[in-house]
């Protein structure tokens, strides 16, 4: 069909991707390319082409477009409970904190001085921040990927390969 179309048109080249049943009784996806050769009177008298057969790039696409599928809801998930349990931790890290704050002001001048518990409330200040900034990239990491994803677009698979097919002639 996509020959006569072609030859009927004047055009000098045709592309089409089409099923093919194979003697199996499955279907192969085959693209075609072929060039319409004219002879000195511009009478089309020969054709060269080719056949590729994308059967195994189209059950992966249809693979990926399934698992693609399958972790969309589990990467939602997984957003929203990053969230949440940043957003839950922050509570009792500033409960932790007020602790601190309360026990520096309650240790008598001389148990703070005391060997020790200057380092070990040190420790404990720098174990705070540290989770505080864990949880801050953990959010932040969230919010970026939820605000950079970058949109999915179709692809002419046929158009691809035909720019590929012409890169390597």
């Amino acid at each position: 069909n996509g020959i006569y179309e072609a030859i009927n048109m004047g055009k000098d080249q045709w592309v089409e991707e089409f099923k093919m049943a194979r003697a199996d009784g499955s279907y192969a996806s085959l693209y075609n390319r072929a060039y319409i050769l004219h002879n000195e009177y511009h009478i089309p008298h020969r054709i060269l082409g080719s056949f590729i057969d994308l059967s195994d790039l189209k059950d992966t696409q249809e693979k990926l477009q399934e698992t693609n599928s399958h972790l969309l809801p589990v990467i939602e998930d997984l957003d929203n409970f990053v969230y949440t349990g940043s957003h839950d931790l922050k509570a009792p890290i500033h409960n932790i904190e007020a602790l601190l704050r309360e026990l520096r002001i309650e240790l008598a001048p001389a148990e703070a001085d005391a060997e020790g518990v200057q380092q070990i409330i040190a420790m404990m200040d720098g174990a705070v921040e540290r989770f505080k900034r864990t949880i801050g990239s953990l959010t932040e990491i969230t919010k970026l990927q939820n605000d950079n994803t970058p949109e999915t677009t179709s692809v002419d698979l046929a158009e691809v390969v035909q720019e590929v097919v012409m890169d390597l002639d």
